[in-house]
């Protein structure tokens, strides 16, 4: 369990408080009235799922980024409470079926519950892609053009909702109920877990855990958003502050960028082309950027097809996935540029610009061709009589070429040999 951030009068500690399960009645539970973990109004779907037949109650606990811990954390805090609020929940829209989706087994899912094991992803978010996958096992977004409010799993009346909207069912039949919202504060130290009231900023957040972000802050995972400016950045209910993740001066956002938009890529269903050639593109202009082969034109193309991306991929993931990489260079430019123009890494992170650069010695080279025919990478461009020269941005630094010149031609660069721009002939430099 992760340690609980001291936030001193900051907290409210309503939805993980130790207290037992309330009594919660279906009654209750019809009550409900807030967005629910899909975006959808709770109210409405259980008004509509109760006046249908053959009901059906998803508790969503795989719609988080991989390795986030979001849904772990609270079922490990609250499991029981959870249960109460998912049995006055079926009980509400008297459910003929209970599903709930999770990565593990877990010791508090409601009696005659199916558990189904799915691994995480931010992609089910998309409440059709989890309907999908729990139809066909296959990981699809398939945006529902629905005949009635709740119509989801089957084509059935459906409430899906996740482990936070079972605890804020649970926390609103409290005396006193005030909306809060839990997150995990990451840092390079470790994380923690907080619960503060809605509206609290980013900035008061870090400030009473006592954590830094010098170089800003990413709220949420790879359908996130990058900002300097963590006061500006309220917190609210969505999914995008289940983390908030603190950035210090040991982390290189070229690398954390590249590694975000990687994860996109990987975790794209890949069914729209707009999300599946964008998250491709996406990945590979940031992962040239931390091997020093980034071009200024990469950060002009990123900001172009972004926009594109979010407007018209199919669902919030491949929509916020490309918000993430655009909010990156809005606030990580200076940083990026280091990266793309001085060919060097701020943080000391990307190894690309800490290998060794080969030059070849004009004065030295004879043109014997020798270390073009070592060369796997075909880095090496010349021809007889003309003095070779080095493919900086092919060149993967094997030292192969070093031993094949017999004239000791091939050195490490260290700013001293001045090497020709185009092909010149052996002894004109």
């Amino acid at each position: 369990m992760m340690k609980t951030a001291d936030l001193r009068d900051l907290a409210a500690w309503i939805m993980l408080t130790d207290a037992p399960a309330p009594d919660l009645s279906p009654e209750s539970a019809k009550k409900a009235d807030f967005l629910n973990r899909h975006g959808q109004n709770l109210k409405k779907q259980i008004e509509d799922a109760a006046s249908r037949e053959e009901a059906v109650l998803i508790i969503d606990l795989v719609s988080e980024e991989p390795g986030s811990g979001f849904n772990a954390e609270l079922t490990e805090r609250a499991g029981e409470r959870m249960k109460a609020a998912a049995a006055a929940l079926a009980g509400a829209i008297g459910a003929e079926k209970i599903i709930v989706a999770a990565p593990e087994d877990i010791s508090w899912a409601p009696e005659g519950a199916e558990i189904v094991r799915l691994e995480c992803s931010p992609v089910l978010r998309e409440d059709s892609a989890l309907f999908h996958i729990l139809e066909t096992g296959e990981l699809r977004s398939c945006p529902l053009d629905r005949a009635f409010p709740s119509q989801g799993y089957k084509g059935l009346p459906t409430v899906t909702v996740g482990a936070e909207d079972l605890l804020r069912l649970c926390a609103m039949a409290e005396p006193g109920y005030t909306e809060t919202k839990i997150v995990i504060i990451r840092t390079g130290d470790g994380a923690s877990v907080a619960e503060v009231p809605t509206g609290t900023t980013v900035g008061e957040l870090l400030k009473a855990a006592g954590a830094d972000a010098p170089k800003g802050v990413l709220a949420g995972g790879v359908t996130g958003t990058f900002t300097r400016n963590p006061e500006s950045c309220a917190i609210g209910t969505g999914s995008m502050f289940d983390s908030v993740r603190a950035f210090g001066e040991k982390d290189c956002m070229a690398d954390q960028t590249a590694r975000l938009m990687k994860q996109a890529l990987d975790l794209s269903c890949r069914k729209c082309v707009l999300c599946r050639e964008g998250s491709w593109h996406m990945a590979e202009i940031f992962k040239g950027i931390t091997e020093g082969k980034g071009k200024k034109e990469d950060l002009d193309m990123v900001m172009d097809i972004g926009p594109l991306i979010t407007a018209g991929a199919f669902c919030s993931f491949g929509q916020n996935m490309a918000a993430c990489a655009v909010s990156s260079v809005e606030c990580n430019r200076e940083e990026l540029l280091t990266h793309i123009v001085k060919k060097k890494c701020p943080a000391g992170v990307c190894s690309a610009f800490s290998k060794k650069t080969y030059v070849i010695d004009p004065a030295k080279c004879t043109a014997c061709g020798d270390c073009i025919d070592e060369c796997d990478e075909m880095a090496i461009e010349g021809k007889r009589k003309f003095i070779h020269m080095i493919d900086q941005d092919m060149c993967t630094s094997c030292g192969k070429c070093v031993s094949a010149c017999d004239e000791e031609a091939i050195v490490v660069n260290n700013g001293s040999v001045k090497v020709p721009k185009k092909l010149t002939k052996v002894g004109k430099f």
